[in-house]
C-alpha cells in the first residue's frame, strides 16, 4: 500500500492523501465473492488503483486495475477459473448419476408397460411396450423417474370404442337397460336407458360400457353400502354402524348433528373410543336388539357404560332435553319445550301463558328461572326494568 509521502509528493494534497489510505485499509482483509483482496496500490501512471486479490479456493493471485471513474468495488471480479472447473466436475457427476439413474429403469414395469429402451437427448425419453398387445410409446424420462407418469394403462385394449348404433338397444348393463340413441345440447351422443326402478336417464356409451355409470342414481347409496362392506367387513354389522355414529356426533364437527352432541361437550369413554369389540360386547350382554337403538340416560351425559341403554323410539323422545332446537319445513330454527310430558313449539306456550318470547328470554337468561316459572312468574314481579313511556296524557 501507498505511504502518505508518497502520495503527497506525487501532487496529492494531505487530506485527499489521508482519505485514500482510509479506504484503502478498511477494504484490506474483506472478501469480494471468493477473492480476500490483500493489498491496494495507487498506480500514478495508469492513474488508477492495483488492487491484489488472492482466491480463499485455489490460493491463485491476481491483479486488477480499477481506473478512476470507469470501475466500481462493485464491479471488482469475484469468481475464480476453479469454481469453473469445479461445477463442471460437479454438473458431470450429476448428468453421469441421472443417466445411471435412467439406464436402472429399463426392465421396470409400470402398470400395463414395460421399459425396453432408454434415448438420451433435450428431454431423455423412455420407449415403453405394453404387454398385453405389444403396443409401444415414447415418454420422458423425468416423469417416470419423479413417480409423476399418469398413463400406465394401455387404452388400446383397456378401452374398447363402443359402436353408436341400434345393436345396444335392449341390452342391460348393471341397472341400466338401453331403450335408444340421442344427443344432448352439445350434440354429443348418448344412450337412453331405463333403470330398474322405471326412471329414464341419459348415459354417455362409454361409461355405460364400462360400468362407471350403473343407475339412474337410486341405487348410488346401496352400492356405496356394498362398496364398504367389501372394504370393511365390519360395516355390515348394526352395532358397528351404531358405534361410529356415535363418533361421528361426539368429534366430527362438520356432522349435523354436532352440536347437540360433541359441541355441547358430549364425548365417549376411553373403553369404547379405542376399542369396537369393548362396545359389542358391552351391546351383546345388556340387551342389545334390532328394534332398538343406545340412549343416555342423562341427556346432558357421557357415551359410557353407566350412562346408557338399549330403549325404543317412545322412551327416548320422552328423554329429550326439555329445550331443543329443530329445523322446520321454511328453514328457520324452532324451538321446543316440553312441560309435563306435553311437547310443543315455545311460542305456543308463552300464547298460552299470554307472555312473549322475549320476557321468558330475559327471565331465563338474567334471572335464572326455569322454562316452567318464567311462563307462569306473573309479569312485573321478575325485577324486570318498566319501559318509559313518553305519551304526552301520561
Amino acid at each position: 500500500m501507498n505511504s502518505k509521502l508518497d502520495l503527497i509528493s506525487h501532487g496529492i494534497d494531505l487530506f485527499t492523501a489521508d482519505s485514500m489510505l482510509t479506504d484503502y485499509k478498511a477494504r484490506i482483509g474483506t472478501m469480494n465473492g471468493v477473492y480476500e483482496i490483500m493489498d491496494i496500490n495507487y498506480d500514478f501512471a495508469e492513474r488508477g488503483k492495483d488492487v491484489t486479490l488472492k482466491c480463499s479456493l485455489c490460493g491463485k493471485v491476481i491483479h486488477r486495475m480499477m481506473i478512476n471513474g470507469r470501475n466500481k468495488w462493485s464491479e471488482l471480479i469475484k469468481s475464480c477459473e476453479c469454481q469453473k472447473e469445479t461445477s463442471r466436475v460437479e454438473s458431470e457427476k450429476i448428468l453421469k448419476n441421472k443417466k445411471a439413474l435412467i439406464l436402472s429403469e429399463i426392465g421396470k414395469r409400470y402398470g400395463d408397460y414395460e421399459i425396453i429402451e432408454v434415448e438420451f437427448g433435450n428431454p431423455d425419453k423412455l420407449t415403453v411396450r405394453c404387454l398385453t398387445c405389444g403396443g409401444e410409446k415414447q415418454v420422458m424420462a423425468s416423469v417416470i423417474v419423479n413417480g409423476t407418469w399418469k398413463g400406465s394403462k394401455c387404452h388400446k385394449h383397456y378401452v374398447q370404442p363402443v359402436k353408436y348404433d341400434e345393436s345396444y338397444i335392449g341390452r342391460k348393463n348393471n341397472f341400466l337397460t338401453v331403450t335408444g340413441l340421442t344427443r344432448n345440447k352439445r350434440k354429443e351422443k348418448r344412450f337412453i336407458c331405463k333403470c330398474d326402478c322405471g326412471k329414464i336417464t341419459h348415459v354417455n356409451p362409454n361409461n355405460w360400457e364400462t360400468g362407471v355409470v350403473k343407475s339412474c342414481g337410486c341405487m348410488a347409496v346401496e352400492l356405496m353400502r356394498n362398496a364398504l362392506k367389501k372394504e370393511n367387513p365390519l360395516y355390515s354389522r348394526r352395532t358397528y354402524r351404531i358405534w361410529q355414529g356415535m363418533k361421528q356426533r361426539c368429534y366430527n364437527p362438520r356432522t349435523d348433528n354436532y352440536t347437540d352432541y360433541g359441541g355441547r361437550g358430549i364425548c365417549i369413554c376411553p373403553q369404547w373410543l379405542d376399542s369396537y369389540e369393548e362396545f359389542e360386547t358391552w351391546a351383546l350382554s345388556h340387551g342389545y336388539s334390532d328394534e332398538l337403538s343406545i340412549d343416555r340416560i342423562n341427556v346432558n351425559g357421557n357415551y359410557e357404560p353407566s350412562n346408557c341403554r338399549w330403549a325404543t323410539d317412545n322412551v327416548q323422545m320422552k328423554n329429550r332435553r326439555p329445550y331443543t332446537e329443530w329445523v322446520g319445513p321454511t328453514g328457520r330454527k324452532k324451538v321446543l319445550w316440553i312441560i309435563d310430558g306435553v311437547e310443543k313449539p315455545a311460542r305456543d306456550w308463552c300464547s298460552q301463558f299470554g307472555v312473549s318470547m322475549e320476557t321468558v328470554a330475559y327471565r331465563v337468561k338474567n334471572k335464572g328461572m326455569s322454562i316452567e316459572e318464567a311462563l307462569t312468574v306473573p309479569k312485573m314481579t321478575d325485577g324486570r326494568p318498566r319501559k318509559r313511556c313518553f305519551n304526552a296524557d301520561w
